[in-house]
């Protein structure tokens, strides 16, 4: 009567925990690359939702002053007194800020400047010199590690 052996030699476990230990160390390499890119798209949406929020804010006010004058002169102390789009040239909020100039602690890894740029020109429209009634608008939001820039154009209509 002849006997079947069952089971594994030696030689073929080693093998396999060779294959298996090669697998498993390719595998968690991937992940800690992936894991470790993971949150520069959530820091990037943050950033969005912060410039949108300025943006919404900024061009809900005034293309210009009620007053005869130039279209942006030098803007008011308080944010809450902001009337027209150029009050907020310049604008550096080290902390970002709702709309009534109140700190929000939680985004406190962030800061946000403004800069508007009167008379565009060709940026705005090819081939033209200058467009007096647009207004460039460009929000700057910083993160610990990245600067995002966020631009929009607002025109007298």
């Amino acid at each position: 009567m002849k006997r079947t052996e069952r089971g594994l030699t030696l030689v073929e476990l080693v093998i396999a925990i060779v294959v298996v230990s090669i697998a498993v160390t390719s595998i968690m390499g991937v992940m800690a690359s992936v894991g470790g890119r993971s949150a520069n798209p959530i820091v990037f949406m943050q950033a969005q939702a912060i410039a949108e929020s300025y943006l919404d804010e900024i061009n809900t006010k005034a293309f210009v002053y009620p007053d005869p004058g130039p279209v942006c002169k030098t803007p008011p102390a308080l944010r809450s007194d902001y009337t027209a789009i150029c009050d907020f040239t310049g604008l550096p909020d080290t902390v970002v800020r709702n709309a009534l100039g109140a700190a929000i602690p939680e985004l406190s890894g962030y800061s946000v400047s403004v800069a508007v740029t009167e008379n565009m020109g060709a940026d705005f429209i090819p081939n033209l010199a200058v467009v007096a009634d647009a207004l460039k608008i460009v929000v700057t939001v910083t993160s610990a590690n990245d600067v995002f820039n966020f631009t929009s154009y607002r025109t007298r209509y």
